[in-house]
């Protein structure tokens, strides 16, 4: 494992998806969507430097958002073992990575999955709330990895189903901001790390 590596299992584990066709066309892709360029722009420079392949970050969904694509085999396979496609728990021996890397693991998942608010009190003075938002089964275990790190985290509340009683049971996390920091975590997504560096200003 690397930081690198990293990087890419929280990004791909907070908004991405694989497809493999092995049929006469045979096609190994990698998909990541968000809101924000830069994020793919990291992802894509990672997954660049890291495998002998092309990435390409583009407009999506009607210009809504941003996507990247990475088209190889050997990333494919490194994030369906890692994770399982996504229905295992967080990657594998991640309690014997570096603290580094661990710590990219988190600003993938924060970069794609988490957020920071910044927001007004009723006496006008600024408000900024972290928190983590996912259905997946290793939610639990994303909780636990950041307590081993040193943050505070709150209750998980379930957030209410928005399509149907068949959806799957989403649960939002609500994240300690000066333990986040204290804990030497950071976004890689500059709108997201602009806002911690705001409140680490007047608080820190």
């Amino acid at each position: 494992m690397n930081i690198q590596l990293a990087y890419l299992l929280g990004a791909y584990l907070g908004d991405g998806n694989i497809w493999k066709c092995q049929g006469d066309h045979k096609c190994y892709e990698t998909k990541v969507v968000s809101l924000d360029r830069d994020v793919l722009e990291y992802f894509a420079e990672c997954a660049t430097s890291q495998f002998v392949c092309s990435a390409n970050v583009r407009r999506c969904c009607e210009g809504k958002y941003w996507q990247v694509k990475v088209s190889n085999k050997s990333l494919v396979y490194f994030l369906e073992e890692e994770t399982g496609t996504k229905k295992a728990l967080l990657p594998i021996g991640i309690k014997s990575w570096t603290r580094e890397e661990q710590v990219e693991l988190v600003a993938g998942l924060m970069d794609t999955d988490g957020y920071i608010s910044l927001s007004k009190t009723r006496l006008d003075t600024p408000r900024w709330t972290m928190g983590f938002v996912n259905s997946a089964d290793w939610f639990w275990d994303f909780r636990e990895l950041l307590q081993s790190l040193g943050v505070k985290c709150g209750k998980a509340t379930l957030k209410r189903k928005y399509r149907s009683s068949a959806e799957k049971d989403c649960y939002q996390l609500h994240i300690n901001t000066r333990s986040f920091i204290d804990a030497g975590l950071l976004f890689r997504c500059q709108r997201k790390q602009e806002r911690l560096l705001s409140y680490a200003s007047k608080f820190i």
